[in-house]
Order: structure tokens, then C-alpha cells, then sequence
């Protein structure tokens, strides 16, 4: 089954930031890994940006049985 694809403005609503951090974090090489299909059009593997949003916690969060402290 394939993912959701998210366009960088999904994105940038999911995570209330602007295209152009997006952008920015691209071109520094941050943010979770993304897909160039062609000229100007990018797209996240939904599984990508939640395993960026997982990588990203702080505190002592429980992820599916596992906390992050382990």
C-alpha cells in the first residue's frame, strides 16, 4: 500500500510553518526526507514526517510501549 504523499503546503498547515521554512530546511538538509518529482514540486512520504515528528520529542513520551528515555 503506498502512503500519503503530502504537498509542502500540507505540511506547512500540519505543522503551522511557512513553504518557505520548508524550503529553507531543504536546502540546509533538515526537516524529514522528501521527494523531487520534477520542477518545483515536492512531496513527504506521510510515514517520513511522522518518523520526523517522532525523532523530535522531548520529555518522557511513551511511543507504542517504548519511551524515549530507553
Amino acid at each position: 500500500r503506498v502512503s500519503k504523499r503530502l504537498t509542502e503546503k500540507e505540511l506547512g498547515e500540519r505543522w503551522n510553518l511557512s513553504t518557505k521554512t520548508l524550503q529553507t530546511w531543504r536546502s540546509e538538509g533538515d526537516g524529514p526526507a522528501w521527494i523531487d518529482i520534477g520542477k518545483n514540486t515536492i512531496r513527504y512520504r506521510e510515514e517520513d514526517v511522522i518518523a520526523y515528528e517522532e525523532s523530535r520529542l522531548k520529555g518522557n513520551v511513551t511511543i507504542q510501549g517504548k519511551s524515549n528515555h530507553e
